[in-house]
């Protein structure tokens, strides 16, 4: 052990002729302490929510999504053509989507209306009103056990998202339709008839989505052709959602030659968008949903930046208790200097010091913040309020956030120890 270390350890846990001394180091060491561990369980608990809503998003968005990038539909033609050639294709879907206005029972708003393809599978609007399940693809297209088609006894029908169907009051006993009004194209739009350029289109509530995103809220999910009649498409779609082969979340045997999933996606991304050229945009679930993600990143990175910030200021007590040590080890440091220390040697042992205190506060707050997260995964000691999905509070430790509070936490340290020291002459 080198000189300026040794006497940086006997004075952290010397005892000072002043007692405050004493105190103010033992509550920077506890102040560093529990900014650490702070870090670590508030950090770990937004990394439960993160996953919580990953697996969300992932669970309702297909695994590959061809949008035009120059117009708004396209023919799809070309496309599904291209995709049955691939074997790592599962399943695909044709989508059209659009903003409509809504009428239900003497109550208007606006919603998103998305027509879905009919016999897709996750894409299938039930007509058997029974063991309806959320959809695991397409943003929680209702589906069932039954299957069958979308449309029950000449009417057909559709899922509503809970906003929307929180404000237009609606009633699932297929008592009053849902209409749908769009304006025609084609058409000029009339001040004095505004009207008679409205297309509509009528359907019938099955049953309410699970809104766990946003946009699902005022989201309404129709057959394809009803979305079509209503827009004045023949085959045009806003996008094509593809499912890939994947053991373990499809039902279709994947083929022999197929590896991991996400091998699969960048191949056949890289495929599609070389085949399809520039004018259309291949996306995977982080660029289709490319805000909610940076909004994520950009959240955590703002907590995490708050909290450091605390634990700077928390680390200014270190700059006192070493100022006070500085000048009470006065004799001490004539002493070293007649012993031929020299003011870097000095100055070294006081940083040394301030950066021990930080560690200490470190270590300490890094074992509490890790055992409090592991006994709230194991236990779930901090119930969540309210009636959600979770009992508890989720908790993910992520290593690389701990590396990086670490980090940060003691470069913080460092550099207030080694401004304090200055002070030693």
């Amino acid at each position: 052990m080198n000189l300026p270390l040794f006497i940086a350890f006997r004075y952290l846990f010397a005892r000072k002729s002043h007692n405050v001394i004493n105190v103010i180091s033992a509550i920077s060491a506890i102040g560093m302490a529990v900014g650490t561990a702070a870090l670590v369980i508030i950090l770990s608990v937004y990394n439960g929510f993160d996953g919580i809503i990953r697996s969300s998003i992932d669970s309702e968005s297909p695994d590959l999504r061809i949008t035009p990038l120059r117009a708004k539909v396209f023919d799809p033609t070309e496309a599904i053509a291209l995709l049955d050639s691939i074997p790592e294709v599962a399943d695909h879907a044709m989508v059209l989507e659009e903003n409509v206005y809504v009428s239900y029972d003497g109550r208007q708003g606006l919603a998103t209306a998305r027509g879905i393809e009919d016999g897709h599978g996750a894409y299938l609007l039930s007509a058997a009103g029974e063991s309806a399940a959320t959809s695991a693809v397409g943003g929680s297209a209702v589906t069932s056990a039954a299957g069958g088609s979308a449309a029950k006894g000449g009417r057909r029908l559709c899922a509503v998202g809970p906003g929307i169907a929180r404000k237009l009051g609606v009633n699932l006993n297929l008592t009053a339709p849902l209409e749908l009004y769009y304006p025609d194209r084609e058409k000029t739009v009339s001040l004095a008839n505004p009207t008679a350029t409205l297309h509509s289109e009528k359907v019938w509530p099955l049953c309410i989505m699970n809104g766990s995103i946003e946009s699902d809220n005022s989201l309404i999910l129709v057959p394809l052709e009803t979305m079509r009649s209503l827009l004045g498409y023949d085959t045009e779609v806003t996008s094509l959602d593809i499912t890939l082969h994947d053991g373990s979340t499809s039902h279709t045997a994947a083929p022999a030659h197929v590896t991991s999933p996400a091998r699969n996606l960048q191949r056949v991304q890289a495929r599609l968008a070389e085949a399809l050229g520039p004018d259309y945009l291949v996306a995977d679930r982080l660029r289709q949903n490319e805000t909610v993600f940076k909004m994520m990143r950009y959240e955590k990175l703002s907590v995490f930046l708050i909290l450091i910030f605390v634990i700077i200021i928390v680390a200014f007590n270190i700059y006192g208790s070493l100022s006070m040590l500085i000048i009470e080890k006065t004799d001490d440091i004539g002493t070293l200097r007649a012993m031929g220390a020299s003011d870097g040697t000095i100055r070294r042992i006081f940083s040394l010091e301030g950066w021990l205190v930080s560690l200490l506060g470190l270590i300490c707050g890094l074992a509490f913040g890790l055992l409090a997260c592991w006994l709230q995964t194991r236990l779930g000691l901090i119930k969540m309020p309210g009636a959600f999905v979770l009992d508890a509070y989720p908790v993910i430790i992520n290593w690389p956030d701990i590396i990086a509070i670490t980090i940060g936490v003691a470069l913080i340290g460092w550099l207030i120890a080694t401004l304090s020291s200055r002070t030693a002459r």
